[in-house]
């Protein structure tokens, strides 16, 4: 059996996260499946892929609110036409046609929009019959999410359940909320008690962004409490930190085992974090109260008009004061038995676990062999 999961561009975004966290249950439940993941704009031009990539680090860093309302306008609307976009759009359908018919896969599992489009578009077309899954990364979708041809979708919540059936007309068939994939390395606890002396995350993303600076000046004042910070691969902000030598101040690199950052969040009694979307599930899973200090534009603005409302997360109001306002949240019980049952509810409407899908979802694939003649997935099927 062979699985193609689709994550889009290099950078070490929560895309590829996801797709690392599915690959990793699909070997826990079967380690003899074959799993390959492949970034087709990488695939089909390398040069060009790191050129955008580049290139929206510096849009989001510098022009954050052009970025924003781009965004908005193209990507988070509910019908997706860019015709800029198109020509590349048509190279990597090609590129995904040759793919599919090179490895023959019995499953696409698609965790960023684009992919999603291009395996929807082929399935339209009659290129393809393989079944195909989206895995979103974040707490909402949009039009750029293929619909048409998906054969199921692995929904993080029940609101976004909601939206792509009101809003997208999916059939509920099609629906399974699991929550956004996280890996089976970040082990779920039950319950967490704040600790004293308290332990702080503070996390800048993969690329070391947000307001860091101001927040570890913050920390000079609070001698007693230890602070993580988490620099991603901004190497320049690590150097400095480590410059500075403060005695509760930990640098840290990016760190890419699951395994050392499961034991990183069993250390700490807060993030103070950007709202990406596994970062956030991860948190959640964890039970550690996440405060929103700030956001990069597009996704994670969108993300903040879920997860507030929802008290999922915590957002600071004061740039200059934010770790008074964490002390402050973090000792008000009324405030903590607010999150506590705001991630009851938000838990309790999962309808499976992620690794008791993955098992049912394998169990249900059709062999590349032998095309399917109906649904290869159906909610109460997998359900029962």
């Amino acid at each position: 059996m062979m699985i193609l999961i689709l994550p889009f561009m290099q950078m070490k975004s929560g895309h590829h996260q996801v797709a690392d966290a599915l690959e990793a249950h699909i070997y826990q439940q079967n380690p003899h499946v074959s799993v390959e993941k492949i970034d087709i704009f990488h695939y089909t031009l390398p040069r060009l892929e790191r050129i955008v990539s580049k290139c929206y680090l510096t849009w989001i860093q510098q022009y954050p609110n052009s970025y924003s309302r781009f965004y908005k306008k193209n990507f988070n609307a509910n019908d997706y036409q860019v015709r800029l976009f198109q020509p590349f759009e048509y190279m990597m359908q090609q590129a995904l046609e040759k793919i599919i018919l090179e490895k023959q896969p019995e499953a696409i599992i698609c965790t960023h929009s684009f992919p999603s489009h291009a395996a929807s578009r082929l399935k339209q077309a009659g290129k393809t019959q393989v079944p195909i899954i989206n895995a979103y990364t974040d707490f909402f979708t949009s039009g750029v999410w293929a619909k048409d041809g998906v054969d199921l979708h692995l929904a993080p919540s029940t609101h976004v359940a909601k939206h792509l059936m009101e809003q997208f007309h999916v059939a509920e068939e099609k629906i399974v909320i699991s929550g956004i994939p996280i890996h089976p390395e970040i082990r779920p606890v039950t319950k967490r008690k704040v600790k004293h002396p308290l332990h702080i995350l503070i996390a800048g993303g993969n690329s070391g962004l947000g307001n860091i600076k101001s927040l570890v000046n913050q920390c000079c004042g609070l001698r007693n409490t230890q602070f993580s910070v988490l620099c991603g691969n901004n190497r320049k902000l690590l150097q400095e930190l480590q410059n500075l030598s403060l005695p509760n101040v930990t640098p840290l690199s990016y760190i890419e085992s699951r395994e050392q950052m499961n034991a990183l969040y069993d250390q700490v009694d807060a993030i103070i974090s950007k709202p990406g979307g596994v970062t956030v599930a991860e948190a959640l899973s964890k039970k550690i109260p996440t405060f929103i200090e700030s956001e990069l534009p597009g996704q994670e603005q969108i993300n903040m008009d879920y997860l507030v409302p929802a008290q999922l997360v915590f957002q600071t109001t004061d740039c200059d004061h934010s770790l008074l306002e964490v002390y402050s949240i973090l000792n008000n019980e009324t405030e903590m038995k607010k999150f506590e049952r705001a991630i009851q509810m938000y838990e309790q409407d999962f309808d499976l676990h992620l690794a008791e899908l993955i098992h049912k979802i394998l169990g249900n694939l059709p062999h590349a062999k032998q095309p399917y003649h109906c649904e290869p997935f159906n909610r109460l099927a997998l359900l029962s």
